[in-house]
């Protein structure tokens, strides 16, 4: 004669679910933050490998790395060099790759470690500084003194810096001011208000036309050349 199997009733059915739910609630942020260390991790031991390579390209070509230059230098020449580019594997957790100034070294950093406080890009944009205290380029602008943003790509903060690199049109800054608002949140709303004050001191000059999103032109202090750019009326 066969046995007749007992069924789950549905008090036991809820109390397995709980203790589940209760186990997901405990264990998936431990499991979140061993993924946050381990891609720190990674991004630190490649950063000083990073580091090697560029003391390496720079003893060959004699320069040296300032502020000037460092776009040229960082972005155009050793950045472009490497395949895929300097993408930091845990920038989703707010990390990046940032060169050093003061040590010239490559750097991984938190934003919120490097980021200008909001209270000062106020100050700023109401013309309360010099654009030189807050950085003559996008990858330094809001970032604290003796800081360069060298990601080239993982993040909606290297897709605005480095779009803006690429504007021809007064669409083209639209875009990137609703990626500002759209992205830069949070961790990053103070990198944002920072780009913006910049931008607001930028005159882009391209082939018979100009373009700023600064309200008074008075305000503008930097003249950047678009991309092609052959012809100036």
């Amino acid at each position: 004669m066969l046995k007749k199997s007992k069924a789950f009733t549905i008090t036991e059915l809820v109390i397995v679910i709980a203790v589940i739910a209760i186990l997901a609630a405990v264990m998936i942020p431990t499991f979140s933050g061993v993924i946050e260390s381990a891609k720190v991790s990674t991004d630190t031991a490649n950063a000083g490998i990073l580091s090697t390579e560029l003391k390496v390209a720079l003893m060959n070509s004699e320069e040296t790395i300032t502020e000037a230059n460092a776009h040229r230098l960082l972005k155009e020449e050793f950045a472009a060099g490497k395949s895929g580019g300097i993408v930091p594997q845990s920038a989703g957790y707010g990390y990046h790759f940032v060169y050093n100034f003061n040590n010239g070294m490559i750097e991984v950093k938190h934003i919120s470690e490097i980021t200008k406080s909001a209270t000062q890009s106020a100050n700023m944009s109401n013309g309360g500084a010099d654009v030189s205290d807050w950085g003559n380029v996008p990858e330094t602008c809001f970032l604290q003194d003796g800081y360069f943003l060298l990601d080239t790509a993982g993040s909606a903060l290297s897709e605005v810096v480095n779009g803006i690199y690429t504007v021809t049109s007064t669409d083209d800054l639209t875009a990137i001011a609703n990626a500002m608002d759209e992205k830069l949140t949070k961790d990053y709303a103070a990198a944002g208000q920072h780009i913006k004050a910049y931008l607001d001191t930028v005159v882009f000059i391209g082939n018979g036309l100009d373009f700023t999103t600064a309200a008074d032109r008075n305000s503008v202090k930097n003249i950047v050349f678009v991309e092609g750019v052959n012809e100036i009326t």
